[in-house]
């Protein structure tokens, strides 16, 4: 894990992941959510 920090990535590469991780952020917290609102 370590040595995939050290080692620079493209930045169009990153840049993707980094958007998928924020939809991925985005999908569980309106998962999350929805499970709260049924819940309630």
């Amino acid at each position: 894990v370590a040595d995939e920090i050290v080692r620079p990535k493209p930045k169009a590469l990153s840049e993707k992941h980094v958007e998928q991780e924020e939809l991925l952020r985005q999908t569980t917290i309106e998962k999350l959510g929805e499970r709260h609102n049924a819940e309630l």
